[in-house]
């Protein structure tokens, strides 16, 4: 009787020991399954990278709420973007943001859609009061027109020579020189010119978006490597995302980044 009583607590205590062990190991495991690397370079409004770590943007937003009621965890590493594509394309990095869709990326990437942003529009910062100045090219005329060295612009405005055409080494530079009275206005992407305006209040009340709109189709994508786990997970996130398209709060996400 002692000796079966013995040999039960024993096979008592070896399971305890048993349980514990396993709960130790696989739980790390478990939630290491629910963890995703997102590659990402330092692009504000998009992205914004502050002491080595990505901290907000608008896309650190909308992964948010791609990802809400899943249960992954978001995990970042801030990279060149060059870097970012290598890493996705090795299967280290899980979903990546801001892609647009190439052949060569087709082959690694599996792109979520609907695109979540379909357009970029460059538009003309001018001092505050000159809003109606500008409507059409043709205004920018014999005026002095800011734009960030190296960035492709739209046909019409390099090949007409009587736009005089200063670039700068940034945006917020060409902005606070329009705030100065140094350039007639300043060309920038539409969400980066308000990202400026709001990261700098002292130059906000002196400039405008002038009436003058250039629209390009430029389709932007979510997009998961072929060798992440997420590629199981692939109807969820684009029901998920049209959703979020169609419903527009994608749109109500970008204008409460701006404010």
């Amino acid at each position: 009787m002692v000796k079966f009583l013995l040999t039960t607590h024993f096979d008592i205590m070896r399971s305890l020991i048993l349980s514990l062990a396993l709960c130790f190991f696989l739980t790390p495991n478990l939630l290491h399954a629910r963890d995703i690397l997102i590659p990402a370079d330092d692009f504000p409004p998009w992205k914004i990278a502050k002491n080595g770590k990505i901290v907000g943007g608008i896309d650190f937003h909308l992964i948010a709420a791609l990802l809400d009621g899943l249960e992954f965890t978001p995990h970042y590493e801030l990279l060149p973007w060059k870097r970012c594509l290598v890493i996705m394309e090795s299967g280290d990095g899980d979903l990546i943001s801001g892609v647009t869709m190439t052949k060569e990326r087709q082959k690694y990437l599996t792109y979520l859609a609907p695109p979540y942003k379909t357009k970029s529009q460059k538009v003309l910062f001018v001092y505050r009061g000159m809003k109606t100045s500008f409507k059409t090219l043709k205004d920018m005329e014999h005026k002095t027109i800011g734009l960030l060295r190296g960035a492709s612009y739209f046909p019409g405005f390099y090949e007409n020579q009587a736009i005089m055409k200063y670039e700068t080494n940034d945006d917020l530079q060409g902005m606070k020189m329009v705030a100065a009275g140094r350039l007639d206005g300043f060309l920038i992407t539409k969400e980066n010119g308000e990202y400026l305006l709001k990261e700098n209040p002292q130059i906000k009340k002196d400039l405008e978006m002038s009436i003058w709109r250039h629209d390009k189709r430029v389709e932007v994508y979510f997009a998961i490597s072929k060798r992440s786990k997420l590629t199981k997970r692939i109807k969820e996130l684009e029901t998920r995302l049209k959703y979020l398209v169609e419903s527009g709060e994608i749109e109500k996400i970008i204008i409460n980044s701006l404010k």
